[in-house]
């Protein structure tokens, strides 16, 4: 059995591949992972432990994400979280687009020519245009992520590049009687607007888009009609995870 793994900052990705080629994925909290599943090891470092898992016996493992260095990985190949989501990412565009990513804490947009990384940025100084600000201004309109998803119409204009203070002005415009779904149209295209500089970097039409926040159906909308040809895995947030398996394989046949 060959194992990928993406240990993100809010959770973690497994995608397991048998003998006959199946796949089987699953995810849990990243606090769950740490709290359950690491074994102390000599010299003050933690593993995972596969045993207490249930996944031995494995000949080989991948791991990717934001703790792939804190976490000792069994003999994993390490993966940085762009080779690996690219690698995810290839079976499903031509020779030439662009990744973008929204994660839990950040934003990464890869610039992919032939098959291979070009060019990439990445958004981790501010949590504005992250999974984490969807979350927060799902919390603070009292609603589900799902149901913050949907809304594209009619956006209401939020001013406000700061994700921390924009929950004080979205309060504000609570008060002020402005529609909810109007607001949660404003808040996924405030999403979009701090995203859009980073993929105008490169005039590539052609977007594969993972990560949890590909679920955003409101995102999807925006970057269409900013006229791009916009892919979504059927399962975006295993990505990272099935890239690593795709590295493993490639591996195996060289």
């Amino acid at each position: 059995m060959r194992l990928g793994v993406d240990i993100g900052s809010r959770k973690v990705k497994f995608a397991l591949q048998d003998q006959d080629g199946r796949i089987k994925l699953w995810d849990m909290p990243t606090p769950d992972l740490y709290h359950r599943f690491l074994q102390d090891m000599p010299g003050g470092s933690n593993a995972l432990d596969f045993g207490a898992m249930g996944l031995l016996p494995l000949h080989s493992v991948a791991a990717t994400g934001y703790g792939r260095n804190n976490v000792k990985v069994g003999n994993a190949m390490v993966i940085s979280e762009i080779l690996a989501h690219v690698a995810g990412a290839k079976r499903f565009s031509a020779n030439a687009f662009i990744l973008l990513d929204v994660g839990g804490q950040d934003t990464k947009v890869v610039l992919v020519r032939n098959q291979e990384v070009e060019d990439f940025a990445v958004n981790d100084k501010c949590a504005a245009g992250s999974g984490r600000y969807l979350e927060n201004m799902a919390i603070v309109l009292g609603v589900s992520l799902e149901e913050l998803f949907r809304h594209y119409q009619d956006p209401e204009d939020l001013s406000t590049t700061c994700a921390v203070y924009a929950e004080s002005e979205i309060i504000g415009k609570i008060a002020e009687g402005v529609p909810l779904p109007r607001l949660c149209a404003g808040v996924n295209h405030s999403t979009f607007l701090r995203i859009r500089p980073m993929l105008e970097r490169w005039p590539q039409p052609n977007l594969v888009f993972v990560g949890g926040g590909a679920r955003n159906q409101a995102l999807v909308y925006f970057l269409q009609q900013a006229g791009y040809r916009v892919t979504v895995p059927e399962t975006p947030e295993f990505n990272g995870a099935y890239g690593c398996l795709e590295m493993l394989n490639k591996e195996r046949r060289t």
